[in-house]
């Protein structure tokens, strides 16, 4: 029996998941399998980002550092705040567990702001010349591996981590992505995720569960999206193209990502119905494939968790 280690993705509500998680879904899930997931209780088990390579690795060398680092199975977990020696311990727990569940290896790697002293200590880890300055590991390979977003250098290869880190590391971020060149695969995966994080952004606000932190991220992320269109449409006049075209290319994207995203939820409710051991039939398999609706599916997904038969997972 298949033990069941984290619940499908409910909607993120702090605006760093919204982004972190945005990065590593826009950028492994160009060569490698990823599940991005979060609980649906608040007891429940969870992995943030699941990351399966494929067979040929070679193609990740492309995608800098964060590429680099999925060359293998792997469990990756951004933290808002620098992650406690307990946050990575369970962290650890988890992936364990996964391991267990799958009988082979899958690294940990612990994304933090900032240097997460009593973890790395209790772990026995140590700064890995063979990566760049920030990045802790051990010679053991369960070992987690934390990368302190704030200790990296500022580099294009270090760009799409740095993404994930907080206040003036992030705008650093951004600014260096407004640096890169017209033709730099980064720049339409950074706007891509500036913008879905944007508007999911716009619909959380004024919730109860909005903090002042959440008030303050929105509105650098914000502004920081205003910026980046506003210069890459700078560039695209420049060139002689007109304002509309780049909008329309940006909308585009963001349509092409719910379509995608739309799949990644249907594969992860499969997995949930085959793991609740439903029999799901032919018209139902059509149904899932006919949903273009991302939200609709990760309904689904929360009352399979729980539903006692398959046609209640489905009753709308």
């Amino acid at each position: 029996m298949a033990v069941a280690l984290h619940a499908p993705r409910a909607a993120m509500k702090a605006p760093f998941d919204l982004l972190a998680k945005g990065v590593i879904e826009a950028v492994c899930s160009i060569e490698c399998t990823v599940s991005i997931q979060d609980p649906v209780t608040r007891d429940a088990l969870y992995t943030d980002a699941i990351v399966d390579p494929p067979e040929d690795v070679s193609p990740l060398a492309r995608r800098a550092m964060l590429g680099r680092m999925v060359r293998e199975k792997c469990a990756i977990e951004p933290f808002s705040r620098v992650p406690s020696l307990s946050d990575v311990d369970r962290c650890m727990a988890r992936v364990s567990l996964l391991r267990a569940d799958e009988d082979g290896e899958r690294a940990l790697w612990i994304v933090s702001p900032g240097l997460a002293r009593s973890a790395i200590a209790a772990w026995g880890l140590r700064e890995d010349a063979a990566w760049s300055r920030g990045v802790y590991t051990s010679s053991l390979r369960k070992l987690p591996r934390i990368v302190v977003v704030r200790e990296l250098p500022r580099t294009r290869d270090t760009l799409m981590l740095r993404l994930m880190g907080r206040d003036a590391d992030l705008s650093a971020a951004i600014d260096d992505a407004r640096a890169l060149p017209p033709d730099a695969w980064e720049l339409p995966i950074v706007r891509r995720v500036l913008l879905r994080v944007r508007d999911d952004l716009a619909r959380m606000t004024g919730t109860d569960e909005e903090t002042e932190e959440d008030t303050m991220r929105y509105q650098q992320i914000d502004a920081e999206t205003d910026r980046l269109f506003a210069e890459a449409e700078a560039r695209a006049e420049a060139r002689g193209e007109v304002r509309g075209e780049a909008r329309g290319e940006a909308r585009g994207e963001a349509r092409g990502e719910a379509r995608g995203e739309a799949r990644g939820a249907a594969l992860g409710l499969r997995e949930v119905l085959n793991a609740r051991g439903f029999a799901v039939d032919a018209q139902t398999e059509a149904r899932i494939d006919a949903c273009a609706q991302p939200e609709r599916i990760r309904a689904w997904i929360a009352r399979a968790v729980t539903a006692p038969t398959l046609a209640a997972v489905f009753d709308d």
